[in-house]
């Protein structure tokens, strides 16, 4: 009898209490990844938050003492997370986003291996790579291992170095005066046409050159002036409880299957080993996993500080004269004072 109840007891706990999953995606991966997870965990509750608006979304569940069972998203969020609940049962990667440096043609002799070479060679090969004309955060993080000591700015919000922010304002307004070939409004898609020989871009673009016919290599990025080389970003679980049906969830996000029916739409690297030495029979992929394993991690950095940034740095950009009369105290308070910076991009 006490089994009896016991087992309904379970039924109606389980019904009550079921899993919450959270997880942050790009819309375009919703329709093709929301059969796998009901595939995988046919009773929990899921709640998909796109990226743009999901630091918004996640820290007002939070603030209202909202929380899930587990929750997915970029590691950058943890410290933000951690303000409004930080009593996590732990954080596990499950995922690697890594950036590399794809160049055409089958195992090129590269000219560039570091920063200054890079810098050089772009002088008299305008179509080594591209700039954006107008930066948006997803450039910004293509670009992250290759400017991290040029744009250490835009990555920390403390210490906020003056100094190269202003040297990295001075650097790409007189690249974009003297070489004006190098911006360009899609530097994807320049790549992608093969106008430009190279791109630093994230595994997505693995994901799109491996269906094309036209061989291509991959690199780290050009190590920066001090040495640094790469950066990364992960995907991570963030465990509320160590409820029987977290536990279980955790072990299956972190299966061989789950990431192997995963990790190309996520277009992510997966961290599960056994997957991982599967995939490395891929050179391509046995290279990208070599730089994962290289990598730091990105520091984190509130959304919000991060778009001021870089509206502060297309506006400067896009300002005809700005090294003629080069104002260092103006362009330091247009970074670190949002208000300063809309009053003034509506005077002039």
């Amino acid at each position: 009898m006490r089994a009896k109840y016991f087992f309904c007891f379970f039924i109606l706990f389980s019904f009550v209490f079921p899993l919450d999953l959270w997880l942050t995606l790009d819309k375009g991966q919703e329709d093709k990844i929301t059969p796998i997870l009901q595939q995988y965990f046919p009773q929990a509750k899921i709640r998909i938050i796109y990226w743009d608006n999901a630091f918004k979304e996640i820290t007002k569940s939070f603030k209202n003492k909202k929380l899930p069972d587990i929750l997915l998203t970029g590691h950058t969020y943890i410290p933000f997370v951690a303000q409004y609940y930080s009593n996590f049962y732990k954080v596990k990667p499950l995922f690697w986003d890594i950036r590399a440096f794809y160049v055409w043609g089958d195992n090129p002799a590269i000219p560039v291996r570091t920063w200054t070479d890079t810098l050089n060679y772009l002088q008299n090969h305008t179509n080594l790579m591209s700039f954006p004309n107008k930066w948006l955060a997803n450039d910004f993080y293509n670009f992250l291992s290759f400017f991290n000591d040029q744009l250490p700015f835009w990555v920390s919000q403390s210490p906020f170095s003056t100094q190269n922010m202003l040297y990295t304002v001075k650097l790409l307004a007189t690249l974009k005066k003297i070489y004006p070939g190098m911006f360009k409004d899609n530097p994807v898609e320049a790549f992608l046409k093969r106008e430009d020989y190279s791109i630093i871009s994230g595994l997505w673009m693995y994901n799109i050159l491996k269906k094309q016919e036209f061989a291509f290599s991959v690199y780290p990025v050009p190590q920066s002036q001090n040495g640094i080389q790469e950066f990364k970003g992960a995907y991570v679980g963030i465990y509320f409880n160590q409820r029987n049906e977290t536990m279980k969830a955790a072990n299956v996000l972190n299966s061989y299957n789950f990431q192997k029916d995963t990790w190309e739409i996520l277009n992510l690297l997966p961290s599960n080993t056994q997957l991982q030495t599967e995939l490395k029979e891929d050179p391509v992929l046995e290279q990208l996993i070599q730089i994962s394993e290289q990598s730091r991690y990105a520091s984190a950095i509130d959304p919000a500080v991060l778009q001021n940034r870089i509206d502060v740095l297309n506006y400067l950009l896009n300002k005809k004269g700005l090294l003629d009369k080069f104002d260092d105290k103006k362009i330091t308070r247009l970074f670190n004072n949002k208000l300063y910076f809309s009053i003034m991009k509506w005077f002039n």
